[in-house]
């Protein structure tokens, strides 16, 4: 789990190799995660599970996308790319 616990992984319950990354949000709105794990790395959202599916690789891409500062538009779901220090 990140240090700032904006998301967990887990081991998914209904896909059989496949993990799931939950998104709390307080204020129902989508959080940076959240559009970066499901719009920006178009992972399914299963909500059985109340969480998004993802294969293993795809969860370490996410891991390492979401460290290095990335996000996902919040219109279009492209992958934005870190904001540059001016």
């Amino acid at each position: 789990m990140p240090p700032t616990a904006e998301y967990s992984v887990t081991r998914a319950s209904y896909a059989k190799g496949m993990l799931a990354v939950r998104c709390p949000s307080k204020t129902g709105l989508k959080t940076r995660a959240a559009r970066l794990i499901g719009d920006g790395l178009k992972c399914r959202w299963v909500n059985r599970e109340g969480a998004y599916i993802a294969s293993p690789s795809k969860v370490a891409r996410f891991e390492r996308m979401h460290a290095d500062g990335w996000d996902a538009n919040y219109v279009t779901g492209a992958l934005e790319p870190p904001m540059q220090p001016a």
